[in-house]
């Protein structure tokens, strides 16, 4: 029988959603699971205070806890997990949702029978109280589940992440093969881009787990973008690496012929961001075919004036999904 190995990054967790995750890896019903953990340098409680706290709620699956000398960051805590485990699968998890106890199985059992290397499922969204804000939250749309099925997801994934790694179940294979994870990339969107190049992937539109909605949630929309400096910061001037990496990797050629032509977008974007506005013609030759929203988004914003610009960012946060 298959071993699946749940990957967990920890940092501060808040002791009742944490008690909650842990519960509910216990109480998975598929019969080969162990939980490795690593604790990021986590400052407010102390490797052996996770190790009671671990012991006292998971005794029905073997566990360990290993510990990073200082903080790394979720990327490259997971980036080490990856490294040190072993098992057939891995499923990565984060510290303060809730599995149903039949998520591992399930995706396992859909993930052979599309004899994929990747499954993920679906997942309602909770609050701080569990209690349900919406149901089925990762909403992949048809056009995505289209791509999926035809396994050209990847071009997508070169842009943006439709897949969360806590939803996610992955050959161990496919995940070390992956090694070093992509820079400028979290972990989720490296691993779901990489596995769509290798193999085939696949998402199995049940709701198997809870993810709960925080303050302290990583990821967001337009979350790291306050003021035009930050979404320069963030959403622009990391591109260029994450591509340049992209093409060292061993892949085949009519991958790295898409991704340097994504990376001659990035470029653009980033000069035309510099303030060289003539740039824009090349945006838009490279943009249409990629992602003519941001294209156009910035052709029209990026020029404005700060005030304007935090404003029109704060009605887009307001407004989204209206």
């Amino acid at each position: 029988m298959d071993q699946i190995t749940i990957l967990m990054a920890v940092y501060n967790p808040d002791k009742e959603w944490f008690k909650e995750q842990l519960s509910s890896l216990n109480q998975q019903t598929y019969p080969k699971v162990k939980l490795l953990i690593c604790n990021d340098a986590s400052p407010d409680i102390s490797e052996k205070e996770l190790e009671e706290f671990i012991d006292k709620y998971v005794d029905n699956i073997q566990w360990k806890l290993i510990s990073n000398s200082e903080n790394k960051g979720s990327t490259k805590t997971f980036e080490r997990l990856t490294l040190e485990a072993d098992g057939d699968y891995f499923a990565y998890c984060d510290q303060d949702d809730i599995w149903n106890k039949d998520k591992l199985y399930k995706e396992l059992e859909y993930l052979k029978s599309n004899k994929a290397c990747m499954v993920c499922c679906n997942a309602d969204a909770i609050d701080t109280v569990g209690k349900i804000l919406t149901k089925s939250y990762m909403c992949i749309t048809d056009a995505e589940k289209e791509k999926i099925e035809n396994n050209t997801i990847w071009k997508e994934l070169l842009i943006r992440n439709c897949f969360w790694g806590c939803t996610m179940l992955i050959s161990s294979d496919s995940a070390r093969n992956s090694l070093p994870f992509c820079k400028n990339m979290y972990h989720d969107h490296y691993l779901a881009l990489y596995a769509s190049i290798q193999g085939r992937i696949c998402f199995v539109d049940r709701t198997l787990m809870q993810y709960r909605i925080h303050g302290d949630n990583q990821t967001g929309f337009l979350k790291d973008a306050n003021d035009k400096k930050s979404y320069i910061k963030n959403r622009i001037l990391p591109l260029r690496a994450r591509y340049e990496m992209l093409l060292k990797k061993q892949l085949p050629e009519e991958y790295k012929a898409e991704i340097e032509n994504v990376l001659k977008w990035v470029k653009s974007r980033e000069e035309y961001a510099q303030g060289k506005w003539s740039r824009v013609f090349d945006m838009l030759r490279t943009g249409i075919n990629i992602n003519l929203k941001t294209t156009m988004f910035e052709i029209m914003t990026l020029w404005l004036p700060e005030r304007l610009w935090k404003r029109q960012i704060e009605w887009l946060k307001q407004n989204k999904g209206k």
